[in-house]
């Protein structure tokens, strides 16, 4: 369930990145949308799973880095906490992705906008430091607070 919670964003985000242009503005609001609609809900069955009774528990999606005995990998960690705020991250990310469908009406490059919206979604979902408890280690910590002020950046039109 934590899987729907945190990437479906990230799904929107290269699926809208790759084939906004022939998505078209409506196809890709319509993606990043229902992408980010279906993390908030999923982040509200995950919290009466996790925090009405259930257990805390890590999920390993992956090795980050192994060399000899000492391995670093790339779990998503769910507990009381996390799931509060994954509920929060999602549901105001929710209403921000709807609102910015009639917000962003006169913006040339709306996919674009819509693209980095879920992107930066995303980054606040995995961000232990300043959004959720939701990554597992000192390196996820450091690493998408980066992601989340370049996404973030870039959603307002700035150019590097």
């Amino acid at each position: 369930m934590e899987l729907l919670v945190v990437f479906p964003p990230l799904f929107a985000f290269f699926l809208v990145g790759l084939f906004g242009k022939s998505l078209g503005d409506k196809g890709a609001q319509i993606v990043t949308c229902a992408s980010v609609i279906v993390a908030a809900i999923s982040s509200i069955i995950l919290f009466f799973d996790v925090a009405m009774g259930g257990e805390a528990y890590t999920t390993t999606l992956g090795t980050w880095v192994q060399s000899g005995d000492f391995a670093v990998n790339w779990a998503l960690k769910i507990d009381a906490l996390s799931v509060v705020m994954l509920c929060v991250v999602t549901i105001v990310s929710a209403c921000v992705h709807v609102y910015s469908v009639g917000y962003m009406s006169h913006d040339k490059a709306k996919a674009r906008f819509m693209a980095y919206l879920s992107l930066f979604t995303f980054a606040m979902l995995i961000d232990a430091r300043l959004h959720t408890t939701v990554s597992h280690g000192l390196y996820l910590m450091f690493t998408f607070p980066y992601s989340s002020t370049i996404s973030s950046t870039n959603s307002d039109g700035a150019v590097f």
